[in-house]
């Protein structure tokens, strides 16, 4: 089969999908895999992906409140920290 063969029927192929996925029926994935005995390996990846994306959130609170400490001294200060002072700027 040729290419312009192909196109209209991956296309018809996508839009059948699409409209399979938003017209199909909802599933809840919270409850379903809430239901699976805890050694399921679904039921791990979904614990641990959450765990992830947890942690993810604390250490992104974590490095704006640093962020917000750092902007707020070099506002008292009026200079970068760390560039003006005797450092290692190689212009030796």
């Amino acid at each position: 089969m040729d290419a312009k063969k192909m196109v209209p029927l991956v296309l018809i192929a996508g839009g059948v999908a699409v409209l399979a996925r938003k017209l199909g029926p909802r599933r809840d994935w919270g409850r379903i895999i809430e239901r699976m005995p805890d050694d399921a390996p679904p039921k791990w990846m979904f614990n641990n992906i959450t765990a992830l994306r947890e942690e993810h959130g604390r250490i992104l609170e974590q490095n704006e409140r640093i962020l917000d400490g750092l902007q707020q001294l070099e506002r008292e200060h009026g200079e970068l920290l760390g560039a003006g002072g005797g450092g290692d700027g190689g212009d030796d």
